[in-house]
């Protein structure tokens, strides 16, 4: 019996032993593996810094575009309204002008349509006007 609780020893320590390389040699491994995924997470983290710096940098000179395009924009705006304003005032003076040309040529057709009708006069003054002298004269 003593032989068998014997065994039982031996079997014990060798299985404790077993137990305990193997948790060493899996410990190593995982404290490894755990150094490895360390490094990577650093790797990965400085890289995400890197793109989150870029990607600010990138905002900065698209809000910084965007913000020269807006005030070009503006300034266009501006100007084109002031070239509808002076565009606004020259219609009115073209409008006043072309009314003032239409009645002037009213006055002229006017005028012209009276030519005959003063020459008839003028023709019967230059008729009349010798025999109304001479009866003045007398």
């Amino acid at each position: 019996m003593t032989e068998k609780v014997d065994k039982l020893i031996i079997d014990a320590r060798e299985l404790i032993e077993k137990f305990q390389s193997s948790f060493e040699s899996s410990t190593a491994t995982a404290n490894e593996l755990i150094s490895i995924l360390g490094s990577t997470l650093k790797i990965e983290k400085a890289k995400l810094e890197q793109l989150h710096t870029s990607i600010q940098t990138d905002r900065a000179e698209l809000n910084s575009f965007i913000s020269s395009k807006i005030t070009k924009l503006q300034e266009d705006l501006a100007t084109e309204s002031k070239i509808m304003d002076a565009l606004a005032i020259k219609t009115e003076k073209v409008k006043v002008l072309t009314v003032k040309l239409e009645n002037a040529e009213k006055r002229v057709n006017d005028l012209l349509s009276e030519k005959p009708v003063m020459k008839s006069c003028i023709a019967d003054v230059k008729l009349y006007l010798p025999t109304s002298l001479r009866l003045v004269t007398r």
